[in-house]
């Protein structure tokens, strides 16, 4: 039986795509071994459960993990670093102190680039699943080129990037940024699109509704609320339609900037937004199934803009069309789908304009963007699909930059 060891920060009980991707895994024959850290996505709060070192060690579906301590991340850039920081040498320590040889070592890296830094420390392939490009995403903390810290943490990237036998990509730009700026060759690069679960509701009777207004149009947005994310255009587009007391938008998420969201929609004083706050994933597909349109927002302030979202696969599972506001691969995917209307970045009055014309489609034109999004997550974006590509990355079957 081959050995895997994945290095992720955030695992189960935390709740990331990693988790089923562990599972698939031990279920296509691999034994999986995870080191992670302690869980306190997204509230910055470890549970007093994993405190005093209890449960550093457990079994989740026949993967075992063992946790390793880390500063919780709690708020503010400090700790945050600290969190970072204390999760990348910890586990650099259990890594190199087990001695276990492993057939491949699975980076899931999200932020930080850091956490590729345990991984070195094991015997096996090692295979990075790049999904936020470094040193990029520090922009997003206000650190630029004119600060210094940005290139010592250029530098750092560069060197973690370079120092894996492969680093597979979840959007297709990634490649021209990791050459570009971390002279990461393209023979050591693939593109593996993320997955998504199946967001088709099985059984649609006798639910308890969660959306209101059942006679309105239900445009949903859902998932992390952050500065990325650009839910202020949202806010702002629905305030300026004309046709605004005619629909609805549901917010279903959390995130660092859901706060000021509540308040420019209270300034803005819109009665069509309505914040739902983080909901159990189980009641996701539920929500899609009430909604008549799924809403996707990206700012384009650096080249984090060009990412694809994980919720662009789930939006697409769950047959509904979309409305975006974005650039970069995100709105290739949805031209080429035929699944939806895309309009430029934080372009609000574009947006606002678009709204009012997903009114004035018919229920076949709408059934139709929905069947054509349906039918790409279907041939792109499954969990069999992702699983059967990352299997053969791992066997070194997948050896160019395609």
């Amino acid at each position: 039986m081959k050995r895997i060891l994945i290095v992720s920060q955030y695992f189960y009980p935390d709740t990331f795509k990693i988790n089923e991707i562990a599972v698939e895994l031990v279920n296509a024959g691999y034994k999986v071994d995870v080191v992670t850290g302690l869980p306190d996505y997204p509230s910055g709060i470890i549970p007093t459960a994993y405190k005093k070192g209890k449960k550093r060690n457990e079994n989740y579906r026949g993967v075992t993990i063992h946790r390793v301590s880390t500063v919780a991340r709690k708020s503010g850039p400090i700790f945050r670093a600290l969190n970072y920081l204390s999760f990348a040498i910890n586990a650099a320590r259990y890594i190199k102190s087990i001695k276990n040889n492993y057939d491949n070592v699975f980076v899931y890296q999200v932020s930080p680039v850091t956490m590729i830094y345990p991984a070195l420390k094991a015997t096996g392939r090692k295979v990075v699943y790049c999904m936020d490009i470094w040193p990029e995403a520090v922009k997003a903390m206000h650190i630029n080129e004119s600060n210094p810290i940005y290139g010592i943490i250029h530098k750092i990237s560069s060197n973690l990037y370079n120092s894996v036998d492969k680093v597979a990509v979840s959007s297709y730009s990634f490649i021209d940024y990791l050459i570009d700026e971390n002279s990461v060759p393209l023979n050591r690069m693939t593109y593996l699109p993320q997955h998504s679960d199946d967001m088709i509701l099985a059984d649609s009777d006798n639910l308890t509704k969660l959306l209101k207004d059942d006679q309105k149009f239900h445009f949903i947005f859902t998932g992390n609320i952050g500065n990325v994310q650009d839910v202020e255009t949202i806010i702002r587009a629905a305030s300026q339609a004309k046709k605004s007391n005619e629909f609805v938008i549901d917010i279903v998420g959390d995130g660092s900037n859901y706060s000021n969201m509540q308040f420019l929609a209270k300034k803005l004083k819109s009665k069509n937004i309505v914040f739902h706050g983080r909901q159990p994933y189980s009641l996701m597909a539920q929500y899609y199934y009430e909604s008549d349109c799924c809403l996707l927002t990206l700012r384009n302030d650096n080249k984090i803009g060009l990412t694809i979202p994980a919720k662009l696969q789930a939006y697409m599972s769950s047959g509904r069309p979309i409305l975006a506001a974005l650039e970069g691969d995100s709105r290739k995917i949805i031209n080429e789908a035929q699944c939806g209307k895309v309009v430029h970045a934080s372009a609000i009055r574009e947006l606002a304009d678009e709204m009012d014309n997903f009114l004035n489609y018919s229920k076949t034109e709408l059934a139709d963007m929905g069947k054509n999004a349906r039918n790409y997550y279907l041939n792109n974006f499954t969990m069999k699909e992702f699983i059967t590509n990352l299997i053969r990355i791992f066997e070194g079957e997948i050896e160019n930059g395609n």
